[in-house]
């Protein structure tokens, strides 16, 4: 099976960006190897490594909306657009509460 790129960002991670009032839109990133159950906030934990421990963290995920399917839904979360009219990219965040969710 293929491998998942996970992104992640510490948002209130100190940067040079934080000194001139930017924001700092850099990404973390690494590899998880796919697994049939599918990836989950549990499998992304514990494949990170925080000096301060990832349990002291709140954790928002970020689901990029792609075009409409017969399983595309508006529910939850909170949605923004990003960029011009004609190429607008819609995306959701979603604060985790269950580790095992899919």
């Amino acid at each position: 099976m293929s491998d998942v790129l996970i992104l992640y960002q510490i948002s209130n991670e100190f940067s040079p960006a934080a000194n001139n009032n930017s924001t700092y839109s850099g990404y973390n990133a690494f590899y998880l190897p796919r697994k049939n159950n599918g990836v989950t906030l549990s499998s992304i934990k514990s494949h990170i490594r925080f000096s301060l421990g990832h349990d002291q963290f709140h954790w928002r995920v970020r689901i990029d909306d792609r075009p409409a399917t017969s399983h595309s839904s508006d529910v939850g979360g909170s949605a923004t657009s990003v960029g011009n009219n004609n190429n607008k990219q819609k995306y959701s965040w979603w604060d985790i509460q269950d580790e095992n969710a899919r």
